[in-house]
């Protein structure tokens, strides 16, 4: 049996983006999607395992009145 001890970390990044519309369905998964190779293509250089990618969204829809 091996006792093999992993250290998981949270790491959160913030983006704000404005745009004047919304972002779609298919924006936000080529997004999630990106980021996600290039935390892979990371954890390879350094010798780390990405579990999970996600995208929160927050903030108020402004219809610039």
């Amino acid at each position: 049996m091996s006792s093999v001890h992993a250290v998981t970390e949270e790491l959160k990044f913030s983006i704000r983006v404005a745009s004047f519309y919304e972002i779609n369905q298919d924006a936000r998964a080529e997004i999630t999607t990106k980021v996600s190779e290039l935390m892979a293509e990371l954890g390879k250089k350094h010798d780390f395992l990405v579990w999970r990618t996600c995208m929160d969204i927050e903030g108020e829809k402004n219809s610039g009145s």
